[in-house]
C-alpha cells in the first residue's frame, strides 16, 4: 500500500543526497543547521503557542509597523524515511522554505514559519504524533494552529495584511489558511498540492483521511491573487494536480498556474528561483 507523501520522498532524497536512512542526521541537528542560517543572516527564533502544538518562526528582529507581511511556509519535511514507515520526527534535512525566505529581497519584511512538529522538542513536543506530519497533516486543528501563528505574527510585526508563500505541503496550509481571512492579498505556492484528492487519485496513493482540500474551498479563494508555481519535471506532485485545482475555478478567476519546465519537485526552488 502506497502511503508516502513528503515535500520530497525522502527515498528520492536519500539517493539524491547518496546517503542512507540509517545516516539521517538527527533532528537536533537538523534543527542546529536550520537556526546556523537563520542566525547568519541576522534573523531570530521565536517560539509560537498554539492550540495544540508549539511553532517554531524565524525572522528579522521586531521592525516598525508594516503594511504587508510575507510569511514563508515550509514543506512536510522528514515526514516518511520509507514507503510505509512515517519519521520520528518531521524537522526537514534541507528547510526549502526558510531558503527561499533569506533569498527574498523583494517582500521586506520575510517570516519564515515551520509545521507542526518541526523544530520542537521537549515541552515544545507536546501534542505531536505521526499522524501530523502524514494523514492528518492538512487537518482542521493543524489548520487552526498555522492560522493562530499567523495571527501571532501579524500583530508581532505591527502589520495590516498578509502575504503567503508556501513550499510544497506548506504551500497546501497556505492555500488553506488563506481562504479562512480576509486580509491576505496575494497566496503564492511552490511546488503544492492544491487538489487532495486529485494528487491521491493520480499517484495512486492511500487517501489522506482527516486532511482538508484546497481545491473544495475555491470558493473562499476565488478573489484572491494567486500564483501556483510548478516544476515541469515534478514527479512527487506533477503540474496537473495544480491545473486540476485550476479547473474548479470559473473561466474568468481561474488562478494563474505557472510552470518552470526545468524544475523538478527540490530543483531549484531554494536558489535559482524568485517570487
Amino acid at each position: 500500500m502506497r502511503i508516502k507523501y513528503n515535500a520530497l520522498s525522502p527515498l528520492i532524497c536519500l539517493y539524491l543526497c547518496g546517503c542512507t536512512i540509517t545516516s539521517i542526521p538527527p533532528a537536533t541537528t537538523r534543527t542546529q543547521q536550520a537556526a546556523h542560517l537563520a542566525k547568519s543572516v541576522g534573523w531570530k527564533e521565536y517560539t509560537i503557542h498554539t492550540t495544540p502544538f508549539t511553532l517554531k518562526a524565524y525572522g528579522l528582529r521586531k521592525p516598525g509597523n508594516t503594511k504587508v507581511l510575507t510569511i514563508y511556509i515550509e514543506g512536510d519535511g522528514l515526514a516518511w524515511i520509507s514507503d510505509d514507515m512515517p519519521s520520528d520526527n518531521p524537522t526537514p534535512m534541507v528547510a526549502t522554505s526558510l531558503k527561499m525566505a533569506i533569498h527574498d529581497q523583494k517582500n521586506y519584511p520575510v517570516v519564515y514559519l515551520a509545521r507542526p512538529c518541526q523544530f520542537v522538542f521537549n515541552e515544545e513536543w507536546k501534542g505531536c504524533r505521526p499522524e501530523y506530519w502524514t494523514n492528518l497533516r492538512f487537518s482542521p486543528e493543524v489548520i487552526n494552529a498555522m492560522n493562530q501563528a499567523v495571527d501571532y505574527l501579524k500583530k508581532y510585526y505591527h502589520a495590516k495584511q498578509i502575504m503567503l508563500i508556501g513550499y510544497s505541503g506548506g504551500g497546501t496550509i497556505a492555500a488553506l489558511i488563506t481562504a479562512r481571512r480576509t486580509d491576505v492579498v496575494r497566496l503564492i505556492t511552490v511546488a503544492a498540492v492544491l487538489d487532495v484528492k486529485q494528487w491521491v487519485y493520480q499517484e495512486n496513493l492511500t487517501p489522506l483521511n482527516g486532511s482538508l482540500n484546497p481545491a473544495d474551498e475555491w470558493e473562499n479563494l476565488v478573489f484572491i491573487p494567486q500564483t501556483h508555481w510548478v516544476g515541469g519535471k515534478d514527479t512527487v506532485v506533477p503540474k496537473e494536480v495544480a491545473f486540476a485545482f485550476a479547473k474548479r475555478f470559473p473561466a474568468t478567476k481561474k488562478p494563474n498556474i505557472k510552470v518552470i519546465s526545468a524544475f523538478d519537485h527540490a530543483c531549484c526552488w531554494a536558489t535559482d528561483f524568485e517570487i
